[in-house]
């Protein structure tokens, strides 16, 4: 899991060096066959297989939320396109606004009334970085059209453009689940890599278990390699003769443990 954070952040470096090189180079962002190249390259290094065992758009949101918030590369460059366009309208000081007020100046005159000057200059082309810009900009005004992005940087745009209506499906498999103290537990610092690992897939009934392997051709049977009941995450974690008795001696610990720190608790009150 660590090792994927540290991958991740030089992979959002890489892509914003690309992003900035291309757009000098070319004048607009990097074609679509490039962003989904990126993308599939992102996934296929948190795999090592074709086989994608999470969905993609729960591994975008963040942690809180069940994912891993794994860049969503076409976002990622609409959030630079929203974040050029917004500092456009802020009246961002620096010589290119200008050039993209005297592109898209007028076609933002409702944002910004000094855009609809007559003594400015307007063009009636506007190349196709621009127009790409304000083709994502609309589009983001239409889906939220109360929102104050003045002070907004490019993860904030990222952010809302993100699907937070979207929720993993262990939200409606598992409703009385309180799923957000979970991972919220799961992605503590204090538990182990490997067990962050398992217990993520845990909560998302990922785990390679017979009966999945079996629904997605990858194994024989769907029976357990203890008994011969389906294995499932639940009959492999509970319901599993064999590993019943492992239960309760990590629950009869579990309860020792706590009754251990109950005490030291009410000691140092006590003094």
């Amino acid at each position: 899991m660590l090792k994927f954070v540290i991958e991740r952040e030089k992979f959002n470096f890489k892509y914003f060096c690309i992003f900035k090189d291309h757009l000098s180079c070319h004048g607009q962002g990097p074609p679509d066959y490039y962003l989904n190249m990126f993308q599939r390259r992102c996934f296929s290094f948190m795999w090592r297989t074709r086989y994608e065992q999470i969905a993609r758009k729960t591994l975008y949101l963040p942690l809180s939320k069940g994912g891993l918030m794994v860049p969503n590369i076409k976002l990622k460059c609409n959030s630079f396109y929203l974040l050029h366009v917004s500092k456009l309208i802020n009246n961002y000081n620096a010589p290119w606004t200008h050039f993209a007020r005297y592109w898209i100046g007028l076609s933002l005159r409702n944002y910004n009334e000094s855009f609809a000057c007559n003594l400015l200059p307007h063009s009636e082309y506007v190349p196709s970085f621009y127009s790409h810009c304000l083709g994502v900009f609309r589009s983001f005004i239409k889906d939220n059209p109360h929102v104050s992005f003045s002070a907004w940087c490019a993860k904030d745009f990222y952010l809302s453009l993100l699907d937070s209506s979207y929720r993993p499906k262990c939200y409606t498999v598992y409703p009385l689940v309180d799923f957000k103290k979970s991972f919220s537990n799961i992605n503590s610092n204090a538990v182990d890599s490997t067990c962050r690992y398992v217990c993520f897939k845990l909560a998302h009934d990922r785990l390679l278990t017979n009966n999945l392997l079996y629904t997605k051709n990858m194994s024989k049977t769907r029976k357990c390699m203890f008994c011969n009941n389906i294995e499932t995450s639940d009959h492999l974690f509970i319901q599993c003769s064999f590993t019943k008795p492992l239960n309760r001696a990590v629950l009869y610990l579990l309860r020792l443990i706590l009754v251990s720190y109950t005490k030291i608790c009410y000691t140092c009150v006590s003094v």
